[in-house]
C-alpha cells in the first residue's frame, strides 16, 4: 500500500491518538510505502518509514494512492481488542525497541523487508 501525506495535524479528535502531529518529521505531498496497520479505539494507524524513523500513524493524515498489500502480511487480534497486520518481522521480541535504537540487526532486517515491500508494490 502506498499512501500520500495530505495534513499535519489532527484537531478536535475526541480520541487519544498516537503521534497526532508529525509535520516536523515530514512534509505534505510526500508518498510513503505502507509496512503495517493497527486497528484500535476507533483508530486505523499505518506504519510508515521516512528514510530514519518507522513511524505509527493515524490513517487520516494520507490519501491512498495504491491500496495493494504486502502479501506477507499477518494478521493477529491481540488481548486489548486490537488488531495488527505486520509482517513477521514486527511480531519479533523487541524488534521495535531495537529498531528505534538503531541496532544493526534490526534495521538490517527491516531493509530486507523495505526492499520486498518495494519490489512487490512496482
Amino acid at each position: 500500500m502506498q499512501v500520500k501525506f495530505i495534513k499535519t495535524q489532527l484537531l478536535n479528535s475526541a480520541n487519544y491518538i498516537l503521534n497526532n502531529n508529525i509535520g516536523e518529521y515530514i512534509t505534505i505531498g510526500s508518498l510513503f510505502s505502507v509496512y503495517g496497520i493497527r486497528f484500535t479505539q476507533d483508530i486505523t494507524y499505518l506504519y510508515i518509514y521516512n528514510g530514519e524513523h518507522l513511524f505509527e500513524t493515524p490513517l487520516e493524515f494520507f490519501e491512498i494512492v495504491n491500496p495493494t498489500v504486502f502479501s506477507k502480511w499477518k494478521i493477529k487480534i491481540w488481548d486489548n481488542g486490537d488488531i495488527s497486520l505486520w509482517p513477521n518481522l514486527f511480531y519479533t521480541e523487541s524488534f521495535f525497541e531495537g529498531f528505534a535504537e538503531r541496532e544493526i540487526e534490526q534495521r538490517s532486517e527491516f531493509e530486507f523487508l523495505r526492499t520486498h515491500v518495494e519490489l512487490q508494490l512496482v
